[in-house]
């Protein structure tokens, strides 16, 4: 099942089978689900994949889809949901490009890399 993402929203469900299905269904129910909350890259060598999420995310890339007030965001909804994904899991993206307070920009993704080159 794959998630594609554009412009912070959730826009379509690839997959087949029962949890495809519902997870289409769980986003058609209420459209601030679609919400990018959150994206972050794992940056602790350290972390391992515990079951625990807030060691979980720092293992590799994680996003969050649904509400973000409580992290600083905009967006109100009725749930927040942590995605993390481990080093070696495959993640595919084009381009990520982070708009700063400041009217920068950051690529965080670019040419369907993340740029771990940032960390340093």
């Amino acid at each position: 099942m794959k998630y594609v993402i554009k412009n912070n929203k959730i826009v379509e469900v690839i997959g087949e089978g029962k949890k495809a299905d519902e997870m289409r269904a769980f986003f058609t129910e209420n459209e601030s689900r679609r919400n990018i909350a959150e994206l972050g890259i794992g940056c602790n060598p350290k972390a391992v994949i515990t079951g625990n999420i807030l060691e979980d995310e720092k293992v590799g890339l994680h996003i969050a889809y649904g509400m973000s007030p409580h992290i600083g965001g905009k967006v109100k909804s009725d749930m927040h949901q942590d995605i993390c994904y481990s080093r070696s899991c495959p993640v595919e993206g084009t381009k990520v490009t982070l708009f700063n307070d400041d009217g920068s920009k950051t690529e965080l993704i670019k040419d369907a890399m993340l740029r771990y080159d940032l960390l340093k």
